[in-house]
């Protein structure tokens, strides 16, 4: 495909193109049977076969209310590609996509699905890397600190660990902390700069990580850095400092402060990945610009 890549097209835009189903140019009827299809299927999959890109009026509906550039895709086509490429791999393949290809469309696919919360009543964009304005562009002084909104996570376990990662994320040199804890969790023992909430019911992990990540969000909508730590790592004495030196490594919107064995690399330094559905392990300890 020539222009912008396949990750790039699925890429949510920043303004909105208003239209409806009736006047969505990509929105094709397929006379022979009534039924209709997506341009941008064939075009991003490189399928032929139009039956694989047939979409409800439903999914039409759903794709008009995204927000987007006119050239570019968005959560819903993600969704519906993703589809197409778990057929195929159900299938074992297609003479136009291979069942390497197929896994690999749905890997990319993945990566940028909407993350949808009905009970919790929350929505939430695929994390993708990005690129922003450089720390000196904010209006804050190389030698300004850096405001930090800092979110841990815990949850009931065998064996507890969350004063052990509190302890441990004040030495690292956060001094204000807020624990998001699941019903029944160990809570930690109160002190000056950590703020407890106990959630009413059981969120999950990816519930409680995005709640939590939202309400810092709300609560500190001027911060520099958000970042969201598990219960059961320790933070290196001096960690806020060795990374606000390096702030943001590569021009990433978010970066990972733990590394698993995964990622692991013979290689020091910096690495952009985008590992499809490996992505979030190793999420111990994630920053977001």
């Amino acid at each position: 495909m020539k222009g912008k890549s396949f990750a790039e097209r699925l890429s949510p835009g920043r303004k909105a193109m208003i239209r409806s189903p009736e006047n969505c140019p990509y929105r094709a009827k397929d006379s022979a049977n009534e039924q209709f299809t997506c341009r941008i299927l064939p075009e991003l999959t490189g399928l032929t076969d139009f039956s694989l890109c047939r979409v409800s009026r439903d999914a039409c509906e759903a794709c008009c209310t995204e927000v987007r550039e006119a050239n570019q895709v968005n959560p819903v086509i993600a969704s519906l590609i993703y589809g197409i490429a778990e057929h195929i791999c159900e299938i074992g393949g297609h003479p136009e996509c291979s069942f390497s290809r197929a896994e690999s469309l749905r890997r990319c696919a993945t990566d940028h699905l909407t993350l949808d919360l009905p009970d919790a009543g929350q929505r939430f964009p695929p994390i993708i890397p990005m690129t922003a304005t450089s720390p000196a562009d904010t209006g804050r002084k190389a030698k300004d600190s850096i405001l930090w909104a800092v979110a841990m996570l815990t949850a009931p376990r065998g064996i507890p660990q969350v004063e052990g990662t509190i302890e441990s994320l004040f030495a690292a040199g956060f001094d204000r902390i807020h624990v998001y804890a699941e019903p029944g969790s160990l809570l930690p023992v109160a002190r000056i700069g950590l703020q407890v909430t106990v959630n009413q019911k059981q969120l999950g992990n990816i519930r409680n990580f995005c709640t939590a990540l939202t309400k810092l969000r709300e609560q500190m909508p001027r911060a520099d850095a958000f970042v969201v730590f598990q219960d059961d790592i320790r933070a290196a004495k001096g960690l806020r400092t060795w990374f606000e030196e390096q702030l943001w490594p590569l021009d990433c919107g978010v970066v990972s402060l733990f590394t698993p064995g995964l990622h692991a690399d013979t290689q020091r330094g910096w690495r952009i990945l985008s590992p499809g559905f490996q992505r979030v392990c190793g999420a111990q300890a994630l920053v977001f610009r």
